[in-house]
C-alpha cells in the first residue's frame, strides 16, 4: 500500500522483499548501486607505489571483452601498507558510458609510470637465470658469449635491459638452455613460408 522511492539514482541489484511482505521503518528492502563511475581496486607492490600519483591514467582490459580497452584514472592511493601481502590498495576510477563493464568482472589495469623511447628491449625467453642473476647469450662471429645483464621493467613477453648490452648486439632467443659460454654455433636460416 505504499511506494518506495530511492534517495539516490542507480540500479536495483538486490531485492530483499516480495509483494505482500510487511516492512518496518529502517528495514533494508533493496540494494541500489550507481555504476558511474566504476571503481576498480588494485593491489600494487610496495616497491612500485613510489612511482604512482593521483590522477595518473590507466588502461583497463578484461578477458570477457577481448579487444576492448577502457581508460581510467587513479582516484585514491591508500597510505597504509598491507603487512601480510606487502601491497598498497589503489583505487582506479573509470567512466564507462556504454556500461559494458560490470561490477565483479576481473580486469587488468596497466598504468604507465614512465616512458623511455630509447629503452633496450629483449624477449624474456632470451634470459637465463643463475644464482639470482640474469644472463643472455650474445652471438658474435659464429660463437655465443654469456653476458650478465641488469634488467628493468617487464611487460608481456618483453624485458627492459638497463645495463650489459649495447645497441645492435645480437641476442640468442632459441635454445638458450643448452648453450655454454664460447660455444660455436651457426645461425638457422628460415626458408620461404616458415615461421
Amino acid at each position: 500500500y505504499t511506494r518506495i522511492r530511492s534517495p539516490v539514482e542507480g540500479y536495483v541489484t538486490r531485492r530483499l522483499i516480495e509483494v505482500g511482505d510487511r516492512v518496518t521503518a529502517g528495514q533494508q528492502v533493496y540494494t541500489i548501486e550507481d555504476f558511474s563511475p566504476l571503481l576498480i581496486r588494485v593491489y600494487v607492490p610496495t616497491v612500485d607505489i613510489i612511482n604512482l600519483k593521483k590522477g595518473m591514467s590507466g588502461v583497463i582490459t578484461t578477458d570477457v571483452l577481448k579487444g576492448r580497452t577502457f581508460m581510467g584514472k587513479i582516484k585514491l592511493i591508500n597510505p597504509r601498507i598491507d603487512v601480510q601481502s606487502g601491497t598498497v590498495k589503489v583505487t582506479v576510477e573509470i567512466f564507462d558510458e556504454t556500461q559494458t563493464l560490470k561490477p565483479g568482472m576481473f580486469v587488468e589495469v596497466k598504468i604507465t609510470v614512465s616512458h623511455n623511447p630509447r629503452a633496450r628491449i629483449i624477449p624474456k625467453k632470451a634470459l637465463v637465470f643463475q644464482q639470482n642473476q640474469s644472463f643472455v647469450f650474445v652471438f658474435r662471429q659464429g660463437q655465443v658469449f654469456q653476458r650478465q645483464i641488469k634488467t628493468g621493467i617487464s611487460e608481456g613477453d618483453d624485458m627492459e635491459v638497463l645495463d650489459g648490452l649495447e645497441p645492435g648486439e645480437q641476442v640468442v632467443v632459441v635454445g638458450v638452455e643448452s648453450l655454454k659460454n664460447g660455444m660455436k654455433v651457426s645461425l638457422a636460416r628460415r626458408g620461404p613460408g616458415t615461421k
